[in-house]
């Protein structure tokens, strides 16, 4: 009896080839490395993320990954998995893609396969700190009319690499007075103040910073009191649209999920008159403007109100357009 059980467990043991990969499936899994690399290790805000992979076969056949056609190929064909260190995984960017038909790439022996992905083309890394990447690459079928398909479909995954974004702006020099363009003003002041919002131009290629001044002068006859409170807030409220067909359509959202983004500055005193207050703002750091496309920018500024603190004076500038292209920005040279 005991002999029995002991043979019953052993073939049941052998008969569930479900939980078990086929050899060959393992066997190519072990025959594919994947391997990445960083141009270097610490980045600036937004400054482009340059990431190689490269994928090499160590049999004395050939291995075959799959790959995904489309707008955006890389980010649809490996799979990334970047997120900061103890974090939960950064979200894709709106640029990227699904793919719309699949095929396959040959890796040789001794004929390694490169592949160049700008990382912060595909993910939000608009916040500075420590990150971790690894990409995974998927198997594909032989491309003969008898091949088996593959009936392993994880991802094979690369070596894990650490990278720093510090704080710094990649553009040194986006902040510069000079370099910001004159946007004409048509919209009346509303009690006393106007609103002027300045591009420093009015195209960017993809990932330059995009950056913005809200220049709120007094006109009136009086400034604000501080009443009880020890400085004055003014609050920006900023909206960002794509244009579809030269149309405004809430398409971009925040870093955070939200459709507006509200900035708020502490002022020491009020905005004496016939002066000018002036706020600097990098729009793609709090936008996901990752896609191409014109997109229209809307300011208000509420300002508390002189004899109701609950209601703010709401000023508003006329809408600026910004053109983003495909072309990756590259950085600078240094001075």
């Amino acid at each position: 009896m005991l002999v029995s059980l002991i043979a019953l467990v052993f073939l049941s043991a052998h008969s569930c080839p479900q939980d078990v990969p086929p050899s060959g499936t393992v066997a190519a899994q072990n025959a594919l490395r994947v391997t990445i690399r960083t141009t270097k290790n610490t980045f600036r805000c937004m400054e482009p993320i340059t990431v190689r992979l490269q994928l090499e076969s160590t049999s004395q056949d050939a291995v075959y990954v799959r790959q995904i056609r489309g707008r955006t190929p890389k980010f649809s064909s490996y799979r990334f998995d970047v997120r900061p260190v103890n974090g939960n995984q950064v979200s894709k960017n709106r640029f990227v893609r699904s793919g719309d038909s699949v095929s396959v790439l040959a890796v040789y022996p001794g004929k390694p396969v490169e592949e160049t992905v700008i990382l912060n083309q595909g993910y939000d890394l608009s916040l500075p700190g420590s990150y971790t990447i690894r990409v995974g690459a998927y198997l594909g079928p032989e491309p003969r009319p008898d091949s088996k398909p593959i009936t392993n479909p994880g991802p094979i995954w690369s070596n894990e690499l650490h990278f720093t974004i510090d704080d710094e702006l990649s553009d040194p020099h986006a902040m510069d007075e000079d370099k910001f363009i004159r946007q004409r003003s048509t919209m009346e002041m509303a009690e006393g103040y106007r609103l002027r919002v300045r591009l420093n131009r009015a195209e960017y290629q993809s990932l330059e910073p995009i950056a913005a001044i809200f220049e709120l002068t007094n006109k009136s006859g009086e400034a604000p009191e501080l009443k009880d409170e020890p400085h004055v807030a003014v609050r920006y409220k900023i909206e960002v649209l794509f244009l579809f067909q030269g149309r405004p359509f809430k398409y971009p959202m925040t870093r955070f999920g939200e459709e507006t983004a509200i900035c708020t500055h502490l002022l020491d005193e009020p905005i004496a008159r016939g002066t000018a207050h002036t706020d600097r703002f990098i729009l793609n750091r709090h936008f996901d403007l990752s896609d191409i496309g014109e997109y229209e920018v809307r300011v208000t500024c509420l300002l508390p109100g002189e004899k109701d603190a609950v209601n703010p004076l709401k000023v508003q500038a006329p809408p600026v357009r910004v053109k983003v292209w495909d072309k990756i920005w590259s950085l600078p040279p240094m001075r």
